[in-house]
């Protein structure tokens, strides 16, 4: 796919906006990190017969009505707390007091993968639920 076209794309499909700005929410809320937006249209390429001023403007306009939609599902999604367990379980291995030396930078990743050998420590593949989170999201679109 071409990233100008695709990523142009993804700022018209609330499916697309949806989870990410879930997770963006949570991000800032637990005060890990700010996010900014920035919509932009791409200089210099023609990728379609929208070569009007008011094409840009409605494009814009239809990016930022996304992003605002796709805000909102996740503002609801986050009140009704349906993917709170999975997101906990997920990443339950932070939680732990290696998980926490890992986070708060005490741990090297020479000192992790000592560990870990030391310990045969043998992950084993789990699931990730992708599909039934992806379920849980379109219930909100």
């Amino acid at each position: 796919l071409d990233p100008v076209f695709y990523s142009s794309k993804l700022l018209s499909s609330i499916a697309s906006r949806t989870l990410p700005s879930d997770l963006a929410r949570r991000r800032t809320a637990s005060g890990l990190s700010t996010r900014a937006l920035s919509i932009t249209s791409a200089t210099g390429t023609l990728r379609r017969q929208s070569i009007d001023p008011a094409d840009l403007f409605y494009g814009h306009i239809g990016a930022v009505d996304t992003v605002a939609r796709g805000l909102l599902n996740a503002a609801a999604m986050i009140e009704r707390g349906e993917l709170a367990d999975i997101v906990k379980q997920r990443y339950a291995g932070w939680q732990t007091d290696r998980g926490r030396a890992i986070l708060d930078g005490k741990m090297t990743l020479e000192a992790v993968s000592d560990g870990a050998v030391a310990e045969r420590i043998a992950p084993q593949p789990r699931s990730g639920r992708q599909e039934l989170i992806e379920n849980i999201t379109a219930r909100y679109i």
